[in-house]
């Protein structure tokens, strides 16, 4: 038994340097000055970024005011035209809410959407905002499953 707890101790303190490193560490996404970018990258940390509100496009457009400002994941079936993308609850819906892919990297944006000239099913984590009157989303990033 002894040694087992020793080899776990020595384990845990040779790997918490690089866990640290890796930005693993309890300071994880803190150093990123960018709202949207330190959302995407907390969200690529194994336990999603706290206060993060997940759910459908269809529960978004309900409860969208409460939402504002507020990080978010919402899912839903995603149609992009030009430059724009707008996130249903269901493939052949006519409502759905507008996502600004304005902040996301060229390459995020590439590789988003393969596929996926008809629609697809994503889910978009960002920053619920009000346009127009209407709830919409300032992508951080796009997960497919």
């Amino acid at each position: 038994m002894r040694a087992t707890a020793a080899t776990t101790l020595t384990i845990v303190l040779l790997a918490a340097p690089a866990f640290a490193q890796s930005g693993g560490g309890a300071d994880g996404c803190r150093h990123v000055a960018d709202d949207l970018q330190r959302l995407a990258c907390e969200y690529a940390r194994p336990t999603p970024p706290a206060g993060l509100t997940r759910l459908g496009a269809a529960d978004f457009m309900a409860d969208w005011r409460k939402l504002v400002g507020k990080p978010v994941e919402v899912s839903g079936f995603g149609v992009l035209v030009g430059m724009d993308l707008n996130l249903f609850a269901r493939k052949g819906d006519e409502n759905g809410v507008f996502v600004d892919l304005g902040n996301l990297s060229r390459t995020d944006r590439r590789l988003a959407f393969p596929n996926c000239a008809f629609g697809c099913d994503m889910r978009v984590v960002g920053k619920a905002i009000e346009r127009s009157g209407k709830g919409a989303i300032v992508a951080a990033t796009i997960v497919r499953p």
